[in-house]
């Protein structure tokens, strides 16, 4: 457990180094697969509402995301990720994976590796649950 919250706290601080917050880059994951309106973000996010207008009113001053209109409903508005905001994505991982093979360079890398991409599809699966309960 050590590990994954020190390897937390590495990426915390790559992520100020380049600019964006763990917040603001688990939020830019939320939008890598297609625009979603606030509710949903909230929700996935779990976090307030007022909490995720602060985080997206600094993603779009980066020019990260932008909103657009809802065809369906003139007054509802869908978040999206930027071109700038994928770039961002693509940076922060870049640095992640450099930060982690400098962690592991001493492991089995591909026990390892299996071992966090079963405990990812885990993980994942339970945040979903507590996101959509009902499904």
């Amino acid at each position: 457990m050590r590990a994954v919250v020190f390897m937390g706290r590495l990426f915390e601080y790559e992520c100020r180094e380049l600019g964006i917050s763990m917040a603001q880059y688990r939020m830019l994951l939320y939008l890598r697969h297609g625009p979603k309106r606030a509710g949903e973000l909230a929700a996935q996010a779990s976090i307030t509402r007022p909490s995720l207008s602060t985080l997206i009113g600094a993603l779009e001053k980066q020019g990260l995301v932008r909103r657009t209109t809802v065809d369906a409903d003139r007054r509802g508005v869908r978040l999206e990720l930027s071109k700038k905001g994928l770039a961002a994505i693509e940076r922060v991982e870049r640095r992640f994976t450099e930060v982690f093979d400098d962690a592991t360079t001493e492991c089995d890398r591909p026990r390892l590796l299996d071992a966090l991409e079963e405990l990812a599809r885990v993980l994942n699966d339970q945040i979903e649950a507590r996101v959509r309960p009902d499904q």
